[in-house]
């Protein structure tokens, strides 16, 4: 399975309906296989950062139900997010630069926002 984290994309047909035919945590498929997607943008979908120890962090992505949207809480608030019933996305790194990858990649896909691509 692979993941894809985006807010955008040029190409739609990921899935059935487009790959932001819904807001939230889903896993799809199509004819290369199943995917997790993670879709942002009516501020619903949670990010919460994790350390699970012996130098491995992260984040869990998921729709937590409530309807307070682009809500900043302070960590007492949050809860466990992997207790959040329904699907959630998780990306796990056991090294620093795999996370500035990842932020790289982010950060390229606003600047396609960004030019109206």
């Amino acid at each position: 399975m692979y993941c894809i984290l985006h807010s955008q994309l040029l190409v739609s047909d990921y899935s059935e309906g487009g790959i932001m035919s819904d807001y939230g945590i889903k896993i799809d498929e199509n004819e290369f296989g199943k995917f997790g997607v993670a879709s942002f943008g009516d501020g619903l979908t949670r990010v919460q950062t994790m350390g699970y120890g012996d130098g491995v962090a992260g984040i869990v992505i998921v729709r937590d139900g409530q309807d307070v949207a682009f809500a900043i809480k302070e960590p007492d608030e949050v809860g466990n997010a992997l207790s959040v019933v329904g699907e959630k996305l998780i990306l796990a790194f056991d090294n620093p630069k795999s996370i500035d990858v990842v932020i790289d990649r982010l950060i390229e896909a606003k600047s396609f926002m960004e030019s109206d691509l």
